[in-house]
């Protein structure tokens, strides 16, 4: 997935205001409707924009830039069980196949070379998950069907996500599997799971965690290194969250981040965000 580049949606909430009619006790019960997040907004530009069908499923994601000009979209298509059949994006066309309990578990570019990661060139994914149903590792391969990248997870018990690491391997390189990258959390985030699962299911596609762990991150180190091993980037930041909720469902509206750099020192930093959100 790419690196946040700016895009989410906007009004949605204006036009919900209260409209109260009276009610008798023999009213039947309202219908139960699902909150799905519709844009997202850093420092009150919208970047995500999010749309769905009937089914309550992700239909559309736009990207915008801070001009509110689009600059990237995917569309997604499901099989008659629900699942994910086909990403479209600006490019080739990403194919998916899911288990029986509806966890995809392959994805496939449908077209002649695959997107870059690196030097190396992605045609094929596969994704296993933990007993909870948590994403824990994603295997990439190449169209020789070569397998060349690997990325793990790991958790802490409420859910928080403790470990990410990415590995090039070895086939490729010679040698031992070569790590490339490594975030590690230094204790696990308070509550929140309810953003968290927003976003990770509005995403659609297994792991989008680079994304959504920056809404969720207190501390972090991150490493990242060459292919001889040694470490190009040595980064240990701490957030502070200020999270404002929305009544009466409680999910997250706003939050405002002062990232504070301890390792290297520099100045720190303050970025807000904002949600919105849609009853399907």
């Amino acid at each position: 997935m790419k690196t946040i580049n700016l895009v989410f949606l906007a009004l949605l909430l204006t036009s919900i205001l209260f409209s109260r009619c009276s009610k008798d006790s023999d009213s039947p019960a309202p219908e139960q409707k699902e909150t799905r997040i519709s844009a997202y907004y850093v420092e009150n530009n919208l970047v995500f924009k999010f749309y769905y069908n009937e089914l309550t499923k992700i239909s559309k994601i736009e990207a915008l830039n801070g001009t509110g000009t689009i600059v990237d979209a995917a569309t997604y298509e499901y099989d008659t069980e629900g699942d994910l059949k086909k990403k479209i994006t600006g490019t080739a066309p990403y194919g998916y196949k899911s288990n029986e309990i509806h966890q995809i578990i392959e994805s496939t570019y449908m077209g002649s070379i695959g997107p870059a990661i690196g030097s190396l060139f992605e045609v094929r994914k596969t994704y296993t998950y933990d007993e909870s149903g948590r994403i824990k590792d994603i295997k990439s391969y190449n169209k020789d069907d070569d397998y060349i990248y690997q990325t793990r997870y790991e958790y802490f018990d409420n859910g928080s996500l403790k470990l990410v690491e990415k590995y090039r391997q070895p086939d490729l390189v010679g040698g031992s599997a070569k790590r490339m990258s490594r975030m590690d959390f230094t204790k696990a985030t308070p509550g929140d799971q309810m953003l968290f699962e927003q976003l990770h299911r509005s995403l659609v596609e297994p792991a989008p965690i680079d994304f959504v762990l920056m809404q969720l991150t207190d501390q972090i180190l991150v490493r990242e290194y060459q292919t001889d091993g040694a470490i190009v980037k040595n980064e240990t930041k701490y957030e502070m969250n200020d999270r404002k909720y929305e009544e009466p469902d409680g999910f997250l509206e706003s939050q405002q981040t002062q990232v504070t750099y301890i390792l290297p020192a520099k100045a720190p930093q303050i970025v807000k965000y904002k949600y919105e959100y849609i009853k399907l």
